[in-house]
């Protein structure tokens, strides 16, 4: 149901124009899904091999019609047509580089990207990230809340929480995400599953919009079966705020 529901999600997409911001993953999606055009320029994230440093640079953005293995196979090993959409730039022969992300916004810009340091701190397949950019260091934590167990589901062997992602810097924090989660309560307590065994993660930390200050892209799915990679930028924060939402890009796996 997942699936069907989300393609229903990438088909409106199609139909409308290319936002000013958004942000499109490389690679093959289902047909819908895909926001960036084939021809339009994006701007390509480039990250070192060694991840040590980083640049943006205008990239003409290939889409190209391919088969979808999900949609496209009849099942006697032959297949109709191909709906796939593959996502691509061209890559310098140099190589050296890997393009993260495209990306479009009024709020960057090409040249060099200066990239954070990360260090992972996750327990118990919950996220925790200690980052360090321009001097400054910043942590993003999980913390779980337990709530009541819904009555319908009250057997005494499952947890209910409420997990939220909370970026700290210095005694200020913001929550970035907040989903559901659960855990088994039988002999002994077992690890908060965020969402529906979802796992998200940190792709990218650094200065995209060269304010001095941390951006991220960040997958923040709730589902196994779903990519959601989002972009977080400083220069978009409201009062209060390090960081706002400014784009996602939502794709299924089948």
């Amino acid at each position: 149901m997942l699936c069907a529901s989300a393609l229903a999600v990438g088909f409106a997409h199609a139909a409308s124009q290319t936002p000013a911001e958004a942000i499109q993953p490389l690679g093959v999606f289902h047909r819908g899904e895909t926001v960036a055009r084939d021809g339009q320029t994006w701007l390509t994230l480039w990250v070192s091999e060694n991840a040590g440093t980083a640049r943006l640079a205008r990239s003409r953005v290939r889409v190209a019609q391919v088969e979808d293995p999900i949609v496209d196979d009849t099942g006697d090993g032959n297949t109709g047509e191909d709906t796939g959409e593959e996502v691509s730039v061209p890559v310098p022969a140099a190589g050296g580089e890997t393009p993260l992300m495209l990306l479009r916004s009024g709020r960057i810009r090409t040249g060099p990207v200066r990239v954070a340091t990360i260090e992972e701190r996750g327990a118990d397949g919950l996220p925790g990230y200690t980052f360090r950019l321009n001097g400054r260091e910043s942590r993003l934590d999980t913390q779980c809340e337990p709530r009541p167990t819904p009555a319908s589901e009250d057997n005494g062997d499952v947890q209910h929480a409420v997990c939220r992602l909370i970026l700290s810097v210095g005694g200020a924090r913001q929550t970035l995400l907040e989903m559901e989660a659960t855990r088994s309560a039988g002999a002994a307590l077992g690890p908060w599953v965020l969402g529906h065994d979802a796992a998200p993660r940190v792709l990218f930390a650094g200065d995209l919009d060269r304010d001095g200050g941390l951006d991220l892209i960040f997958d923040t799915s709730d589902h196994y079966n779903l990519s959601l990679p989002t972009l977080f930028l400083s220069s978009a924060a409201g009062p209060d705020q390090f960081l706002r939402r400014t784009s996602e890009h939502r794709a299924v796996g089948c």
